[in-house]
């Protein structure tokens, strides 16, 4: 794409910042039904991207030239471009954009952010003196040292790798697409297919020097499947699962949905779907018991507890008027501690496929695979150059420098940028057991298919609603369970893990969540494996 003029550049602007006014996520663009020869066309021809890289870059460099003027003694700025394309199991599908950038300012231990849509010199601008004003103030009230910590500046390109661009396939074929896995029906299964898109040209910048622009894709295809048991007085069983190749979070092209092998895949999820009506179905017994918990309940439940709890914000107290506070501080408690099972390892996982990988995060760090809790012991939290400064002593005692290894991410470049890594996994025992073998292991318990969390204010403990829950006697399945729900203390719960499954039983969920300050939605994946867990308090729903 040609690098366009002022005059153009501002009346794009005007465009854009009339249609974003709604929002982030305002600016819908109508598709065509599948059918018809408009449908034909590529669905990136209905919304082509707003701005030229070399416009982003330049907006990048004004804002900080603007905030370094005004006395900001250190300035970062995130400008983008982002497309969202959206399929279902129907005859057409949706499709929106939005552009935005925020600029945040250091003036000694004083830090304000402001964000905006109008995407013009002038309003980035304003926006980086506005932001340098506020940090002057708070630094009267901050005091004078800044916590604020900064790595090496970084330049570059770089570019997801895919093999399909999803916004270079026609409207039709996404939808035949979406369809083909809709009339996969079968066992008594309803199924629908919800392909979701996102593209985007991404800029960082900052006053140390860095300079880095990404061409960034990420995919999260979904499969809903909906059964009914023959059973009349049975309410009607509904699973929304990620957990199902190929339908993962991940960072990947058109390829990530297609071939026979995944319908294979998908085929062999159905049977095992359908297999869950067989059984009779009863109340539980409460009381204390042996749970199995399957990758996916296990994975929801890591994402509502350990990954909000190793925020290093929640840990700093931070969002303790947002998103919670963490029952995993002090640091200097926690760190290097041996909290839970020796059987637990959690970390952030980037490249390959991985969901969110890049090169470089929000703040211009190179993206590293680390780990958060190795073996039961808490090893780092996930921070930001804005916070890391808090684990100084820590990173001392273990050689290493105090810089934050990666993971700032804002969803959209007119919010501020948190501590949310696109991939957490929790690590499968290679030669761990199988579901079945797991099982068979239990003589009087039960086992968790799928779960909702609700967890409290600190990520220390909640509740786990089943979406489906089945009763184990002598090693075998007997019942279905309704009207039951789990209590957990997380601690204790992830000190009682007594066996960890093999990779066979790894599944990854999409986990949405809100934290900094002001909220702001973030996606993540989060892949666990099955898990055997002593001592958990099942309770009776009646109502």
């Amino acid at each position: 794409m040609s690098v366009v003029s002022r005059r153009s550049f501002l009346a794009q602007s005007s465009l854009a910042s009339l249609a974003l006014l709604a929002g982030p996520t305002a600016t819908a663009v109508a598709l065509p039904r599948a059918g018809t020869n408009a449908a034909k066309r590529s669905v990136g021809s209905f919304a082509p991207p707003l701005f030229d890289p070399e416009l982003l870059r330049t907006l990048a460099r004004t804002t900080i030239s603007a905030a370094v003027d005004a006395g900001a003694d250190y300035a970062d700025v995130r400008v983008n471009d982002q497309r969202f394309a959206g399929f279902e199991s129907v005859i057409t599908g949706r499709l929106f954009y939005n552009a935005g950038f925020g600029v945040r300012v250091r003036v000694g231990a004083g830090h304000a952010f402001v964000g905006g849509i109008d995407m013009t010199p002038d309003a980035v601008t304003r926006a980086a003196r506005s932001a340098t004003t506020t940090a002057k103030g708070l630094a009267k009230m901050a005091g004078t040292s800044p916590s604020w910590v900064t790595g090496p500046a970084a330049t570059g390109e770089w570019t997801t790798p895919m093999e399909i661009d999803p916004f270079e396939m026609s409207v039709e074929d996404q939808v035949f697409a979406t369809c083909g896995y809709g009339h996969m029906n079968r066992f008594n299964v309803l199924v629908t297919a919800f392909f979701q898109w996102l593209v985007e040209t991404r800029v960082v910048a900052s006053s140390a020097g860095t300079l880095v622009t990404q061409q960034l894709a990420r995919s999260v295809p979904l499969l809903f499947l909906k059964g009914r048991s023959k059973q009349w007085y049975d309410p009607e069983l509904y699973l929304s699962t990620f957990g199902v190749a190929p339908f993962v979070p991940s960072t990947a092209g058109f390829e990530a949905v297609l071939g026979a092998a995944r319908h294979d895949q998908v085929d062999r999820a159905l049977e095992e779907f359908s297999s869950l009506f067989g059984y009779p179905v009863g109340d539980a017994e409460p009381g204390r018991k042996d749970v199995i918990f399957d990758g996916g309940a296990m994975a929801n439940l890591a994402g509502a507890t350990l990954l909000p709890a190793l925020s290093l914000s929640s840990v700093l107290g931070e969002e303790q008027n947002a998103g919670g506070i963490s029952f995993l501080q002090p640091p200097e408690q926690v760190l290097g501690h041996l909290l839970f099972s020796p059987q637990l390892t959690f970390g952030v996982e980037t490249g390959g496929t991985h969901f969110g990988t890049a090169h470089w995060d929000d703040e211009g760090v190179p993206l590293t695979s680390y780990p958060l809790i190795e073996r039961g012991t808490v090893v780092n939290y996930i921070s930001t150059a804005s916070n890391v400064g808090a684990l100084a002593s820590w990173y001392g005692q273990q050689k290493r420098p105090v810089l934050s290894p990666g993971g700032s991410w804002t969803e959209h470049a007119n919010n501020p940028p948190q501590g949310a890594p696109g991939a957490l996994v929790m690590t499968a025992s290679p030669s761990g057991p199988s579901i079945e073998e797991m099982i068979k292991s239990v003589k009087d318990g039960y086992y968790v298919y799928g779960a909702n969390i609700r967890g409290d204010f600190q990520s220390a403990g909640g509740v786990i609603f089943p979406d489906i829950l089945f009763e184990i006697k002598n090693g075998r399945i007997t019942r279905r369970i309704l009207n039951t729900r789990l209590e957990f203390g997380t601690k204790k719960f992830f000190k009682q893990l007594t066996a960890i499954g093999g990779p066979t039983t790894m599944r990854t969920i999409k986990n949405d969540s809100y934290s900094g300050v002001p909220w702001g939605m973030v996606t993540q994946s989060v892949a666990a494996p099955a898990v055997h867990v002593q001592g958990v308090d099942i309770l009776a729903n009646r109502g």
